[in-house]
């Protein structure tokens, strides 16, 4: 488990008390990701999946489909709605898919589609799913149960 920031390991261990944790190493989040994949691909993994911790809707369902994809394209990616992505699994590391991205815009899904196209690597793209980066986001997600069932919460002035 590759995590941020570096002073929550005591915490994560608490949470994780099973996990081999690691404090993500670089500049950008593209050289996060790419030192993750390094790291874990180091450490002798063969199917590696760095997601998003900001997306509601992904489950573990979406992550066991992510690694058997693996066995039969050496890319997959799940496109968030903004234009980013919530998930890239990789069967080994590929680092050039992280360097010169302008991260948390709305094109760097589409910029790494057409870097993976240059690169001639076959990519599956996995169903969109929303982020949560902004209160509309997760007002989007998660209507208030007003809004919903007609429940007893409501908003604030």
């Amino acid at each position: 488990m590759f995590f941020a920031p570096p002073d929550a390991r005591a915490e994560l261990a608490a949470w994780l008390p099973a996990e081999t944790l690691v404090a993500q190493q670089g500049e950008d989040l593209g050289e996060r990701m790419d030192a993750a994949f390094a790291g874990a691909f180091a450490r002798g993994a063969t199917r590696v999946v760095v997601i998003g911790t900001d997306v509601p809707r992904l489950c573990r369902a979406h992550l066991l489909e992510a690694l058997t994809l693996l066995d039969t394209c050496p890319i997959v990616l799940g496109p968030a709605t903004d234009g980013g992505y919530y998930l890239i699994a990789l069967r080994q590391r590929q680092p050039e898919l992280f360097r010169s991205v302008e991260w948390g815009t709305p094109g760097v899904c589409a910029a790494t589609l057409a870097r993976t196209e240059a690169m001639r690597l076959p990519v599956h793209v996995l169903l969109a799913l929303r982020d949560v980066d902004t209160l509309a986001d997760l007002d989007a997600e998660w209507p208030p149960p007003s809004e919903v069932d007609g429940g007893p919460f409501r908003r604030g002035p």
